[in-house]
């Protein structure tokens, strides 16, 4: 390093070195060797845990080699007992090895502990906070409640005191809450959150933003578990509903308003997810056009009432008629629908065609300018594809579609499957 940056480094009031990707100290500050109690001259060159074998036990060891697998920064706070002092130690890592940098947070942590067990400020926030504020001792047992949390949940701080609280967790809840805090014991996590239920003593259910940081003793030791909880039913409330109203109105931004059959939007992402799918495995993909014969004649003789009429009946008839559960049927626009019958070979697709327009025939909607026999009919054509990378879904359709213009131009009222 410059002579100049060196001389920067030794000079700040915080511990800083240099370890090389195989742990060797390359650089250490002036206050970096006081805390070691070891001169820079005996370490550079030397691995940390040769020299400080105690090291190898403690979150140092571990936090060190994620920090250089995954080249991303950590932040520690941990009590060295033999110093006794509590530090931030601050983990930089790069392609050359890590910069390890503390910072001497022992007071700091006194005066953390303080805030909790003496002063008054801290007992005029716990028992006036308007969210629950709850402090247990290791086994999750609560030792201290304040006022908004015994509210929540419905107990007296003597009933409370007997449980643990698990025991007003939500059965579906308690080992994702349980999990997280062995782990915060463990020194896995310094803190959590979740979202949880809990049962409050009049059996109601009320959901919670749960927050959970350890309180240490000056020795590091975790002494006490402090839980912040807020009360969030409402806004659960609120969400679910949101989210029903989200999925309400996808489902109706599918539909056809009128015949509450898929529209065209949810045909096109069907074909195109079948025909992904048929393209994987190999497998045929029929497609039925079916359209309305005469229709316009029969909307301006009966009013657009009628018309509408007849649209919903066929529509009710053709989701009667399709079985499977794969099978897929829209209104494709106007008096047009379609049948997308994944997996179906074009003979299979021709009967189902045929069924369909039996069905309709057999449904005898009067129609006084029926261009075959007196009753509104259907012409449907037909057309099957195994997909590959040489074709596409618009070839599948255009083809279903000169199959379709062929029956209405033979004489209406029957199947014509598309031939190349």
């Amino acid at each position: 390093m410059e002579p100049r940056l060196i001389k920067m480094l030794d000079n700040i009031s915080d511990a800083l070195f240099l370890l090389d990707l195989n742990f060797d100290f390359i650089y250490l500050n002036h206050q970096a060797q006081s805390l070691l109690g070891r001169n820079k001259l005996d370490l550079i060159g030397k691995c940390i845990w040769t020299e400080f074998p105690f090291l190898i036990s403690t979150p140092v060891y571990r936090e060190y080699h994620k920090a250089l697998k995954s080249k991303k920064a950590k932040i520690l706070r941990d009590y060295y007992p033999t110093l006794n002092r509590w530090f931030e130690v601050r983990i930089y890592p790069d392609d050359d090895g890590l910069m390890i940098y503390f910072c001497d947070i022992t007071e700091l942590k006194k005066n953390e502990v303080a805030l909790y067990q003496k002063t008054e400020h801290f007992r005029a926030v716990f028992e006036n906070s308007a969210i629950g504020i709850g402090v247990a001792n290791l086994d999750a047992q609560p030792v201290e409640c304040n006022h908004a949390l015994l509210d929540m949940i419905g107990y007296t701080m003597d009933e409370i005191s007997q449980m643990s609280f698990m025991d007003f967790t939500h059965p579906d809840d308690v080992n994702k809450d349980l999990e997280l805090f062995n782990n915060l014991m463990l020194g896995k996590l310094s803190s959590y959150q979740i979202e949880k239920r809990y049962i409050r003593k009049d059996h109601q259910i009320i959901w919670a933003r749960l927050t959970v940081s350890p309180i240490f003793s000056v020795q590091g030791e975790i002494q006490y578990i402090m839980s912040m909880i807020e009360n969030i039913t409402d806004v659960k409330i609120a969400e679910q509903k949101q989210l029903e109203l989200t999925k309400e109105l996808q489902r109706l931004s599918t539909l056809d308003g009128l015949t509450e059959l898929n529209n065209r939007r949810s045909f096109d992402e069907f074909l195109s997810q079948e025909w992904h799918r048929c393209l994987e495995e190999g497998a045929p993909l029929s497609l039925i056009l079916l359209d309305i014969d005469g229709f316009k004649k029969y909307n301006d003789t009966y009013g657009h009432h009628e018309g509408d009429a007849c649209l919903k009946t066929i529509a009710d008839t053709l989701k009667k008629a399709l079985h499977e559960p794969n099978h897929f049927v829209c209104r494709y626009g106007g008096e047009e629908f379609a049948v997308i019958l994944p997996d179906t070979d074009l003979q299979t697709a021709e009967m189902v065609a045929e069924s369909l327009r039996s069905y309709v025939e057999s449904l005898q909607i009067y129609h006084l300018y029926a261009q075959s026999g007196k009753y509104v009919t259907v012409s449907l054509g037909v057309s099957t594809i195994i997909p590959s990378i040489f074709s596409n879904p618009q070839q599948l359709i255009k083809n279903t579609d000169k199959a379709l213009y062929e029956a209405k131009n033979y004489g209406r009222n029957q199947v014509r499957v598309f031939s190349a």
